[in-house]
């Protein structure tokens, strides 16, 4: 068991960085998203009040001569979304905000007592040591809150349970019981064998710890083998709905590299049946050179003509 903790400590670790890697360069590699042009954009000078650079009569001009964005307003939003859910608490229509705060920063916490710890392993200073245990009690007791919260919230209010899956219970479960197996670390003074474990990960050298340290770092490991796999994916995601989805305002000039994605992309077939769509044909074709037209037959259904 302790050398098997040992391997799946490292196995886990470069599944967790592997696999969002590769699940990242295939989002990258996606086709161009319909621009969701939401205003105010972040980055555009008239976020104030949600305007845009296409307001000016003269944009191409300004576009050719170098838009002036305010880049740090886009990191100043991402922040206040990280660390604050600002737009969960804007809809906050059945109370998830305060859970989802208190899971999300009791993430936030466990990866930061997992670094401290893992820097504690090379420099065992006490200051160091106890700023880690903070971090550790302070995840638990957030992450426990949070995710006990959203399960009853699940169970008990009909709106939300009648579209969570058994995926998402799941996924609440695995972090509950994550986050009460680092609380129980504490709880039950096995903290000291926590460096201990992580010591043995990084020499190879396997060592006994308490259960609780043991059943504490088998939930985290598994937890990042299975972070790529999952919906907890969409933390890095984020950056491209944001940016390219939200906020790419960019102007598609003729002969550009965005110009000749999307001629690529409008040389698609549609393979799918609708009463407004005809399959096999592309993109380009259903755009300018199709008539689509809808109209009933005599048994009241739709039919797709030319």
């Amino acid at each position: 068991m302790k050398q098997f903790m040992i391997y799946f400590a490292w196995f886990s670790l470069i599944c967790f960085f592997m696999g969002s890697f590769l699940k990242l360069l295939k989002i990258n590699s996606m086709p161009l998203h319909l621009r969701a042009e939401l205003y105010p954009v972040a980055h555009d000078p008239k976020h104030s009040y949600g305007g845009s650079y296409m307001e000016e009569a003269n944009y191409v001009e300004e576009v050719k001569s170098g838009l002036k964005h305010i880049w740090i307003n886009d990191v100043i939003e991402i922040l206040k979304e990280v660390l604050f859910l600002a737009r969960v608490r804007e809809y906050n229509i059945y109370g998830l905000w305060l859970p989802s705060l208190f899971l999300h920063w009791g993430l936030y916490f466990l990866f930061g007592w997992i670094f401290l710890s893992v820097f504690s392993v090379f420099w065992p200073f006490y200051f160091l040591i106890q700023l880690s245990s903070i971090f550790g009690i302070v995840a638990g007791i957030f992450g426990v809150l949070g995710s006990f919260i959203l399960i009853l919230k699940r169970l008990f209010l009909q709106e939300l349970r009648i579209y969570t899956t058994p995926l998402d219970f799941f996924n609440l479960f695995l972090l509950l019981f994550m986050f009460l197996a680092t609380l129980s670390t504490f709880l039950f003074n096995a903290n000291h064998d926590i460096l201990k474990y992580l010591g043995s990960v990084i020499s190879f050298r396997p060592v006994n710890v308490s259960n609780f340290v043991l059943v504490q770092f088998f939930l985290f490991q598994l937890f990042l083998f299975y972070f790529p796999f999952s919906k907890f994916m969409h933390a890095p995601i984020k950056y491209w709905t944001w940016h390219a989805i939200m906020w790419d305002d960019a102007l598609t000039m003729k002969g550009n590299k965005q110009d000749l994605t999307l001629q690529e992309q409008l040389k698609y077939k549609q393979y799918w049946a609708a009463p407004h769509a005809i399959p096999g044909v592309s993109w380009a074709e259903v755009a300018t050179n199709l008539k689509v037209e809808e109209r009933g037959n005599n048994n009241g259904n739709k039919k797709t003509t030319l």
